[in-house]
């Protein structure tokens, strides 16, 4: 994968079938699960696995019983990386620029490589990132256009150069990945 960007295709409640075959037929690195999946099916798809796991934007809970939660709700060996992203009350499944508290990431890290996902921007990646601990980010609505309609180009150039720039000064190594709707 050395000099180039990883293709990751984004699904939320597929057949097995279905993920496997998308990603063979069109040469995906890595699947990432969105939905009500669960952790079973990782083992049986083709790529490596990014599991999504929902962080509440509003915690009504103290910061150590929603890692708890999260830990439990973990299945060790079947992702290959947890993708902690914000929990909307509305039921939107992502996308809607809200973020979680980051340092949430921080207490998870060390048993699960994590990405961090949600309300992410070229504005707020540099924080997001140094301090979540975060093997990666996953951007979507923060380098959209106003209207939300497509990818704001210049967003995509910032959020990659600035992301590169935590990376490089850290010892982290992520990708960044973007979602289109």
């Amino acid at each position: 994968y050395q000099g180039r960007p990883l293709f990751v295709g984004v699904f939320m409640d597929q057949s097995e079938e279905f993920i496997n075959n998308v990603a063979q037929q069109v040469g995906l690195d890595l699947i990432q699960l969105h939905g009500n999946e669960g952790y079973d099916i990782c083992k049986r798809l083709c790529r490596p696995v990014i599991r999504s796991q929902s962080i509440p934007a509003e915690i009504s809970q103290s910061g150590s019983n929603i890692v708890q939660h999260v830990l439990d709700n973990i299945k060790p060996g079947g992702a290959s990386c947890i993708l902690l992203d914000t929990k909307v009350a509305h039921g939107e499944s992502g996308g809607t620029g809200q973020s979680f508290d980051w340092t949430i990431a921080t207490s998870i890290a060390p048993f699960f490589p994590i990405m961090v996902a949600g309300g992410l921007t070229p504005e707020n990646v540099n924080e997001a990132w140094s301090t979540s601990s975060a093997w990666g980010v996953d951007v979507s609505s923060g380098v959209e256009t106003e209207d939300g309609s497509t990818k704001d180009a210049d967003k995509v150039r910032s959020f990659i150069a600035r992301a590169k720039g935590v990376r490089s000064t850290s010892k982290l190594r992520g990708v960044c990945l973007f979602r289109s709707r």
